[in-house]
Formats: C-alpha cells, structure tokens, sequence
C-alpha cells in the first residue's frame, strides 16, 4: 500500500509484484499496465445539506467546505484542474487517502466530500447522499501494472484478469 509514486518503486525494487492504481502506471514505458475500470467522482452529503437539493454547479460547490483525497490518489488532481479550469479556488478544508475517513468526516457535518463514486454503498450510508459530479470531471481508469522484465506467477496474472473482467462487465 502507498502513493502511486511509492508503488512504481516498489514496482522497480521489486518489493511489490503488481501494482493496482489509478494515477502514474501509465507512465512508465517499463512497465505492462492492464485498464482494469473507469470510474468517476460524485458529491456526498448529509440529506439535510444545501447541496443535497437544487442543480449542482462547480462554483455553487465551491461556497462549501470541501473534504477529498490527497493529491496523489483517486483523481484529486482532476478535481483541481476542473475548479481551476473555471477560475474557482475551492474550499478543501480536508483531505484523506481513504473514503471511509472522507465520509465520516461529511457524516459528522466538517463538509460536503468528493469521492469515487464506486465507494459508496447505499447500504452502509443511510444518513448520507450520494450525487453524481461526471459532468464535472473526467473518468479515472483504475489500472494493474508489474515490471516488463518480471516473470508474473501465474495467479498474479488470474488476480490482473479478474479486475480486467470485472471492468468489462460494469462498462
């Protein structure tokens, strides 16, 4: 576990024998990278919260304390670039390497979270809504990676196909 960059070195320390994340693989020319998913981000409040209701907007967004990811993970550079795309600074007052963290903190009222949409479960957050916000940002491919030169065993190889076929089948 770590930051994408974290996870190339251990890619190339061989400390790591895949690497399974959004940001970075694709970088780098040696490695064989696999899109595993495209996923996109959506707004979560409490239901009683002014963004619960009403057409959402990046700059209606933005008069609210924003709690997200760090940069680094799970798209937050496509959420900057979005608001600094129309000229708005938003209030990110927090930011997390984990949903659940980002979602307990909505659910204790510090703000409304921008998260993946993927790791919301109406199930598991009653108290909370989830709003979609692809119109706002462009989709993340979530993406298995491992060192050209590494010989991957061969359930490596099942593990990267199961991911594989999961996101054809929720395309």
């Amino acid at each position: 576990q770590g930051n994408p960059a974290q996870l190339v070195d251990m890619l190339h320390k061989r400390e790591a024998d895949i690497a399974v994340c959004t940001e970075e693989l694709q970088e780098h020319s040696d490695l064989v990278t696999h899109k595993c998913y495209d996923w996109n981000h959506a707004l979560v409040v409490p239901h009683a919260h002014d963004l619960a209701k009403g057409k959402l907007t990046l700059p209606r967004i933005a008069e609210y304390p924003l709690l997200t990811y760090v940069f680094g993970f799970t798209g937050r550079t496509k959420i900057q670039e979005a608001f600094e795309a129309q000229d708005i600074k938003p209030n990110i007052t927090f930011a997390a390497t984990d949903t659940d963290v980002i979602k307990s903190y909505v659910n204790l009222g510090f703000g409304a979270g921008i998260i993946a949409k993927m790791a919301f479960e109406d199930k598991s957050n009653d108290n909370l809504l989830l709003r979609d916000m692809s119109q706002f940002f462009p989709s993340s491919t979530t993406t298995a990676a491992y060192v050209k030169s590494k010989f991957l065993k061969s359930y490596l190889q099942d593990f990267i196909d199961i991911l594989v076929k999961h996101g054809e089948k929720n395309m």
